[in-house]
């Protein structure tokens, strides 16, 4: 009578097939956490920049808002440590009118991610204090 004290070589393969194919799958995940971090970090560092331009407006915003409209916001940000609109475009858009009051001022922060177009859209609004 002969004992079994191994595994045989076809066992061997299945064993190592089904955890190649989970390693694999673990490996994908774990690149996907890294992806969406990415995503994230670069998301909350664009509201960072587009809440500065909204909060020096405000400042601003104490004797006139024609002071708001009239400087160039971007050249603000690429000289005030703003992250992505240094290299990426920062917009505003006043979308009653310069002179409307109460303000209202719509910030967008575009950048490239990966190859495709990201931007965020931060929105208030601003009268004389």
């Amino acid at each position: 009578m002969r004992r079994n004290n191994g595994f045989t070589l076809v066992e061997l393969l299945i064993s190592m097939t089904v955890l190649g194919i989970v390693l694999f799958a673990l490996l994908f995940g774990y690149m996907q956490c890294f992806k969406i971090n990415e995503m994230s970090q670069n998301t909350t560092i664009a509201l960072e920049d587009a809440q500065k331009v909204i909060e020096q407006m405000r400042s601003l915003s104490v004797n006139s808002l024609t002071d708001i409209t009239n400087v160039d916001w971007t050249g603000w940000a690429a000289n005030n440590a703003c992250t992505f609109t240094i290299d990426n475009d920062l917009s505003k858009l006043y979308p009653q009118g310069q002179s409307a009051d109460p303000l209202e001022i719509c910030v967008t922060v575009k950048w490239q991610e990966r190859g495709r177009p990201c931007e965020v859209n931060l929105s208030t609004l601003i009268t004389v204090r």
